[in-house]
């Protein structure tokens, strides 16, 4: 079973083909009876998660980039490293747009 993008735990939802669990898939919607604290909270959460998934992508690009492209651990670390940051970045975005409207609308 794949684990979450976002988490690591093993989940069987995706979302656009990433694997993503239920309780990070939550962070993503429904966010209309969110407190402020609770909405930034959550954009300095995905905040932390895009940094760390762009650390690993930069540490997995630049190890396996020198390697054969023809081997099957360099191409499955570098898929699972851009699906890792695909996904964070699409909740750091969301987080960001969550607070923005909630902080336009205090």
């Amino acid at each position: 079973m794949p684990g979450c993008s976002v988490c690591s735990q093993e989940t069987n939802l995706h979302v656009n083909g990433v694997p993503i669990c239920p309780d990070c898939d939550k962070a993503v919607i429904g966010n209309e009876e969110k407190s402020f604290a609770q909405v930034s909270e959550a954009l300095t959460l995905a905040r932390q998660e895009y940094r760390d998934a762009l650390d690993d992508h930069s540490k997995v690009i630049s190890f396996f980039g020198l390697q054969d492209p023809r081997n099957p651990a360099a191409t499955e670390s570098i898929c699972a490293a851009y699906a890792r940051l695909d996904a964070a970045s699409f909740a750091y975005e969301k987080a960001l747009r969550d607070f923005n409207a909630i902080k336009r609308r205090s």
